[in-house]
C-alpha cells in the first residue's frame, strides 16, 4: 500500500473510531435511517440473531463455522474485535480485507455525519452492506449490547438465539436479571422461533412471556436435547446431544471449558433447526463445522513454559466460568494479569479468581474506560493476594512470565481490550 493510500486508511480508521466520542446511544432510529439510505441491505440475506450476556460470540462463531462447512456462503458479524477492526466482519471465516473495510468507511461517512450515527451503528451498516453486496446466503449476527435497542435489531431473522443471562451493563440494561432478560428478549420477532440456553428461572419466565405475546415458537436447549458424555480437556471439549429422534454423539469443539458446552450445544441445536429449511446442513457438516470453529481469546494458549492463557472474561459470571475451567490445567501457582473497564463489577470478578491466584499483576489497557491499575491492585490485595502493577497488559504478561516457573500458569484476563493488546504484541513477536 502506497504512502497516500496508507494515510487515507489511517485517516478513515481514525474517523471511524473517533465516533466513540459521541458515546453509546441506544435506539433504532438512526440505524434504520442509515440503512434505508443504503438501500436496506439487511433485507438481502437471511440471518440468525444472537443475544445473551456471555457466550454469544462463541455460539455465533460455532454456528457460522457449521453453516460454512454446509456450503452456505455465511457472514459473521461480532464485536468487539481483539486486534484489528476487520475481525468483526467475516465471510466463510475470512475477515474483510483492510482496503475493503476502509472503502466501506468512506461510503457510509457522509450519511453517518448527516444522521449523527454512532460508531457501532456505522460499523453495523458497513457489515450489512458488505454481506449484501458479497451475496451471502445467511449471516450470523451477534448483538452488541442488550438486544431491544441494539443497532443489529433491524433484522428479521430465521431464528433468534439467546445464550446465558446474567447481570452486566446494568447502567444501560437494568439492575435485575428480569430487566436484562427483557432487553435480550427484544430481539424476538413475531412468529420467528427463539432458542435459548439460559437456565435462570427468572430470565426464562420473562423470555417465555415475551415469546407467547409474539406467537414466537420458544424452545429451551434442555427441552430439545439432553447433553451427555461430556469430556473436558485442555485442548478439546467433547459431548453428545441426544433426543428421541436424533443423536449427535462424540461432538468435538476446540472451545475449552464446561461453560462452552452449552454454547456449542446451542449452535448445534440451531443448526439442526435450520436444517429443516436447508438440506445442505447435514449431521456431517454440523460435526465438521463445530470441530473447526476458530474463536480467539477464549482460554487461548499463547505461550509455553510457563503455559500462558488469555481469556476475555469481563463480568463476574464469565470469570467464575474461567476459574472453573482452570481445573483442567495442572499448575503449581497461578499468576493472574488482569485489567478491566471501570464500569464493570471488578470486585466480584476479583473475588471469583483471587482464591486460585498466588500472584496478581494489575494493569490498565490503553483506553479511557479502563480502571486504573492501582484500584485493581487494591482489590487483589484485599483478598490477600501478593500483587504487582505493570504499565500495560503486555508488560504485565512479561512480568508474570519472569516471575513464574515452568510449572506455573499465567492467565491474562478481564477485558477484550486487555487480551487484544497482548495478542497484538504476540503477533509482533514482542
Amino acid at each position: 500500500m502506497g504512502g497516500h493510500q496508507d494515510r487515507r486508511r489511517q485517516e478513515l480508521i481514525a474517523y471511524l473510531f473517533g465516533l466513540h466520542r459521541f458515546g453509546m446511544r441506544l435506539g433504532l432510529e438512526r440505524i434504520e435511517a442509515l440503512l434505508a439510505r443504503l438501500g436496506k441491505p439487511q433485507r438481502r440475506f437471511a440471518s440468525v440473531h444472537v443475544a445473551g450476556t456471555n457466550g454469544k460470540g462463541s455460539t455465533a462463531a460455532a454456528l457460522a463455522s457449521i453453516l460454512t462447512k454446509a456450503g452456505l456462503r455465511t457472514g459473521l458479524y461480532t464485536s468487539p474485535h481483539l486486534v484489528r477492526p476487520e475481525e468483526r466482519i467475516a465471510i466463510d471465516g475470512v475477515p474483510i480485507a483492510p482496503e475493503e473495510f476502509v472503502e466501506l468507511v468512506a461510503r457510509v461517512r457522509p450519511l453517518v455525519d448527516e444522521l449523527g450515527a454512532t460508531f457501532f451503528e456505522a460499523i453495523t451498516a458497513m457489515a450489512f452492506l458488505y454481506f449484501a453486496e458479497r451475496e451471502v446466503e445467511i449471516a450470523v449476527v451477534e448483538v452488541g449490547m442488550g438486544g431491544r435497542l441494539d443497532a443489529t435489531n433491524v433484522l428479521h431473522p430465521l431464528l433468534s438465539l439467546i445464550t446465558s443471562i446474567d447481570l452486566d451493563h446494568v447502567e444501560h440494561l437494568g439492575a435485575t436479571v428480569s430487566d436484562i432478560a427483557r432487553e435480550k428478549a427484544g430481539i424476538m420477532k413475531p412468529g420467528v422461533p427463539c432458542l435459548t440456553s439460559a437456565v435462570n428461572a427468572e430470565a426464562l419466565t420473562v423470555l417465555h412471556t415475551v415469546a407467547t405475546s409474539l406467537r414466537a415458537p420458544f424452545h429451551t436447549l434442555e427441552e430439545l436435547f439432553r447433553v451427555t458424555d461430556v469430556e473436558l480437556e485442555q485442548e478439546v471439549t467433547t459431548f453428545s446431544l441426544v433426543n428421541e429422534r436424533v443423536a449427535f454423539r462424540g461432538l468435538r469443539s476446540p472451545l475449552v471449558g464446561e461453560h462452552q458446552v452449552s454454547n456449542c450445544a446451542l449452535a448445534v441445536s440451531a443448526a439442526h433447526l435450520l436444517s429443516h429449511h436447508d438440506a445442505r446442513i447435514t449431521p456431517a457438516a454440523i460435526r465438521t463445522g463445530l470441530e473447526n470453529t476458530r474463536w480467539p481469546g477464549r482460554l487461548q494458549r499463547i505461550a509455553e513454559h510457563p503455559t500462558t492463557l488469555v481469556d476475555v472474561a469481563h463480568n463476574p459470571e464469565a470469570m467464575r466460568c474461567v476459574a472453573s475451567a482452570l481445573q483442567l490445567f495442572a499448575f503449581r501457582r497461578l499468576l493472574v494479569v488482569m485489567g478491566v473497564m471501570r464500569d464493570k463489577d471488578y470486585q466480584a470478578m476479583v473475588a471469583a479468581i483471587a482464591p486460585l491466584a498466588s500472584v496478581a499483576i494489575a494493569v490498565a489497557p490503553a483506553t479511557p474506560r479502563a480502571l486504573p491499575a492501582q484500584e485493581m491492585a487494591a482489590a487483589f490485595r484485599a483478598h490477600g493476594v501478593h500483587t504487582h502493577e505493570a504499565d500495560s497488559p503486555r508488560a504485565g504478561v512479561a512480568l508474570a512470565r519472569r516471575l513464574a516457573t515452568a510449572e506455573d500458569l499465567v492467565l491474562c484476563t478481564g477485558s477484550h481490550y486487555t487480551v487484544g493488546e497482548v495478542l497484538a504484541a504476540a503477533e509482533q513477536g514482542q
